[in-house]
């Protein structure tokens, strides 16, 4: 029981930090919305500058489409990279509850209670191939045939 609370103790000091570490994310986010705040500025100049001087409307037309794009696909990278963020965060989350059921259970687990269950696993998904997939919150997988099952 005490190298299982060692253990723990450990993973939680060592690996826990590194598993939810958004720090390159959060550094990739805020270049990007740098560059998009600069791609608002250049669109907002744009149409100050139609607004004001008279310009071929095709060619005005091509830049702001132009950059409306690069807005757009900035946008998209954006969300995804907060996405990645949330992914993160959300799958530390996961082993942090993985590991306190693991700290509440004091032997060999023979048969899952409630508590247990909510604590070890994140989902399970029966397969065509009569396979049991469990899915554990500390990202690992069990496969299991459904023959073993009972």
């Amino acid at each position: 029981m005490k190298k299982k609370l060692e253990f723990i103790d450990d993973y939680e000091r060592d690996m826990l930090p590194l598993i939810g570490n958004t720090e390159i994310f959060d550094e990739r986010l805020g270049i990007m919305t740098e560059q998009l705040n600069d791609l608002i500025s250049q669109i907002e100049r744009l149409i100050q500058d139609n607004a004001h001087h008279a310009q071929n409307q095709e060619d005005y037309a091509e830049k702001f489409q132009a950059l409306n794009d690069d807005i757009e696909k900035k946008k998209a990278g954006i969300a995804a990279i907060k996405q990645q963020i949330a992914d993160t965060l959300a799958r530390r989350e996961n082993v942090r509850i993985f590991l306190n059921g693991l700290k509440s259970l004091n032997s060999i687990v023979e048969k899952f209670d409630i508590p247990s269950w909510h604590a070890l696993v994140d989902y399970i998904k029966i397969m065509p191939d009569k396979n049991i997939v469990f899915h554990l919150r500390n990202g690992c997988e069990e496969i299991v045939p459904l023959a073993e099952v009972q």
